[in-house]
């Protein structure tokens, strides 16, 4: 793909970006820094926003009473910080427009997304439970259909790629979404069929319909619903053995074309990948070679191959847990 969207991706302002943090620091990441070139950065940082200092005296989520959500206290002096992270954060999330992706401070009582502290007692020195930020909470309900992760989570392999994918998916959609066209719609849904085919076939077909429009919806109208089939795809990452399937749909288009060693060694090659033994790029470059040998263009424009800039491109994996899950 030549002319790849730029996606709007909000960022934790400590990423890279500024001394911000609670110490006064600036916290360096090189996969913000890679990403840079690619999107467009909208920074916050929503603790200074709300009047707290850098450096600052650390703030706690202690939990609220009967039916109220937790607080932002500093324990120091009891202050409550909750009405003015509020505050900013509907007027930021209400404010920036359309967005395709957060990538935020993990841990943070602000920003994170999960696993943030949240004591029973602002002086009480054990964690009662865990949860999202407050600003972060409010993100995932307001803006369901972008790709929302924490920055130390994307350095596994797997959740890095599901986020990459839904972004610069999302943000091509948000593209021709600007002029809603039918015609488009199902040009879309056809460059990204064997992506989303990782994901879950079933949800494949319900947007195919959608994009088929039979029922002679108007356009505007498909749209929000392959949208929001679009947003449940998403959900989750790749079904098991759903990017192995794929492959080989994808190898029965060259089947009958092929010699019986080609035939062997990528399916020597296949099985590798699926006993984790052998990389997925190495398994794309000889469906796209084949593509292009046996001139398949219709395979060539699948964002399978390249869900996203060459550039971006990483095996590096912090290989903590395979039981991972999208946010």
């Amino acid at each position: 793909m030549e002319n790849w969207p730029k996606p709007r991706v909000v960022v934790s302002r400590c990423l890279e970006f500024a001394p911000c943090r609670y110490n006064g620091q600036v916290i360096k990441d090189s996969f913000i820094k890679r990403l840079e070139p690619y999107v467009e950065y909208i920074p916050v940082c929503p603790e200074v926003e709300a009047g707290m200092t850098v450096p600052r005296e650390s703030v706690r989520l202690v939990k609220g009473g009967t039916g109220e959500g937790p607080r932002l206290i500093r324990p120091s002096d009891g202050m409550d910080f909750s009405g003015a992270m509020a505050t900013y954060t509907e007027a930021f999330l209400g404010s920036i427009g359309e967005v395709d992706g957060f990538i935020l401070k993990s841990r943070s009582p602000s920003c994170g997304i999960q696993d943030v502290k949240i004591y029973a007692h602002s002086d009480h020195p054990f964690v009662s439970e865990t949860g999202g930020g407050l600003f972060a909470s409010a993100v995932l309900p307001q803006f369901p259909h972008a790709s929302v992760e924490e920055e130390g989570r994307l350095r596994n392999l797997q959740l890095r790629e599901h986020f990459l994918a839904k972004l610069f998916v999302r943000a091509a959609f948000r593209g021709i979404r600007t002029e809603p066209s039918v015609r488009e719609l199902q040009s879309f849904h056809a460059a990204h069929k064997y992506l989303f085919m990782c994901y879950s076939p079933q949800q494949l077909k319900r947007m195919g319909d959608i994009a088929a429009n039979r029922q002679g919806l108007a356009p505007r109208m498909a749209f929000d619903l392959y949208e929001q089939e679009m947003e449940a795809l998403f959900r989750a990452l790749p079904a098991e053995g759903g990017i192995h399937n794929v492959c080989l749909h994808l190898f029965g288009y060259f089947s009958k074309l092929l010699n019986r060693k080609e035939k062997e060694h990528f399916l020597h090659m296949l099985e590798g990948y699926r006993n984790n033994m052998m990389p997925l790029p190495g398994i794309k470059s000889m469906l796209y070679s084949w593509s292009i040998r046996f001139e398949r263009d219709y395979l060539l424009r699948q964002s399978f191959f390249q869900p996203y800039p060459e550039g971006l491109c990483d095996l590096s994996d912090s290989g903590k847990g395979r039981e991972v899950h999208a946010q």
